[in-house]
């Protein structure tokens, strides 16, 4: 499966294009929900990984590389590692914006993680084509 980008997410992509949003940084969530990403997905539509020792991750825009290409331009960042004290399956996971308000976009992970207790790390490089 690939990222997919949402209703949502296209329209807060064009405000940090243009200025009318600024946000500094997105953040990574992982999921512990099966689901396909949907274009009208919002944060709600994702169960947010509750391990003691998980975080969502911030995503430093100035820290992303860009990277124009054919067909899909890229903006990726360096590879993030989770880490879990317990037992976890992690079925997929959803970049926002800073409020967690806007699925920016996501993707399910295939196969699944599926770590034992103190299991990880689980290796995530956030990445964004777009056409």
């Amino acid at each position: 499966m690939s990222l997919l980008g949402t209703k949502a997410g296209d329209a807060y992509l064009l405000g940090q294009a243009t200025g009318v949003t600024t946000d500094s940084h997105w953040v990574v969530h992982l999921s512990t929900n099966a689901r396909t990403p949907n274009y009208d997905d919002t944060p709600s539509n994702w169960t947010e990984c509750t391990d003691s020792d998980y975080a969502a991750v911030n995503l430093l825009l100035s820290a992303a590389s860009i990277t124009p290409a054919d067909p899909f331009s890229y903006i990726q960042w360096a590879p993030v590692d989770f880490t879990f004290a317990t037992t976890v399956t992690i079925t997929g996971y959803w970049i926002s914006n800073p409020s967690n308000t806007v699925v920016i976009a996501a993707e399910e992970i295939s196969p699944v993680w599926s770590y034992g207790s103190a299991g990880g790390p689980g290796v995530l490089t956030p990445t964004i084509g777009l056409q």
